[in-house]
């Protein structure tokens, strides 16, 4: 679509790192690989050979995370250039590459990570590329995803703070998509909650146990399930293939 060719230009500036200009990349890249301890640590392959694409990798903190913990087998990729010479610029191997080129080989994978991705495409969109993610995963492989999630408190933050944004999500649905695009089981976690600073991060622990019981009690009051429901500003995504 024509309007991505204006926001995806200078995308970190304009928004991926926009709220952490004052910091330096090297900053940022500790900050993100806390986050990533956090969120994703307990779901990565116990083999340290494990074949894994990192798409809309940016400036490659993922993939760099992935590196420390000591899989080498990590392939990343951006569309954007600003984004592919950042990482260049930390010394990070993230490979200028469209989505789709990456993902029509015959190159099958074990892990497939889209971290803050899958909502920058509509529907159509989405379906097709989650159903070519799924086909490249070898057998018993899983996709790994983060997106945010409309049920969050103050949701609409998380989904629309990003103009490019266009499928959004909750638990319910994200069960419901990844399923209908071929995946055998899919499992929704909670995502990281971090703030900067450890007595912020302390009061901050305490005002969510505060928030998510009354979000809960409000879900009750109107008939809901409170276990069909994520809280967190964002939802972790764990999407296994078919035998």
């Amino acid at each position: 679509m024509a309007y991505r060719d204006t926001f995806y230009k200078d995308y970190f500036q304009q928004q991926a790192g926009r709220n952490t200009l004052a910091d330096s990349l090297k900053e940022k890249l500790a900050w993100d690989q806390k986050v990533y301890a956090e969120e994703l640590l307990h779901l990565l392959p116990e083999d340290r050979s494990a074949s894994i694409l990192d798409l809309g990798a940016g400036y490659g903190s993922l993939c760099h995370w992935l590196q420390h913990k000591e899989f080498q087998n990590v392939r990343a990729i951006d569309t954007s250039s600003e984004q592919v010479q950042r990482a260049k610029e930390l010394g990070i191997p993230v490979e200028l590459c469209d989505v789709h080129t990456a993902i029509d080989g015959e190159e099958r994978y074990d892990v497939i990570f889209a971290i803050d991705f899958i909502e920058h495409f509509d529907k159509e969109e989405l379906v097709e590329l989650l159903k070519k993610m799924i086909s490249r995963l070898n057998p018993n492989g899983k996709l790994i995803l983060r997106s945010p999630n409309i049920d969050a408190p103050i949701g609409s933050f998380y989904a629309f703070g990003d103009f490019t944004h266009g499928v959004v999500l909750n638990k319910h649905s994200a069960i419901q998509l990844l399923l209908a695009c071929g995946a055998r089981k899919v499992d929704i976690h909670p995502s990281s909650l971090r703030v900067k600073g450890p007595v912020k991060n302390t009061f901050r622990k305490l005002l969510w146990i505060v928030v998510k019981a009354t979000m809960k009690v409000a879900l009750f009051a109107t008939g809901r399930r409170t276990s069909a429901v994520s809280y967190t500003p964002n939802l972790i995504i764990e999407a296994y293939k078919k035998d």
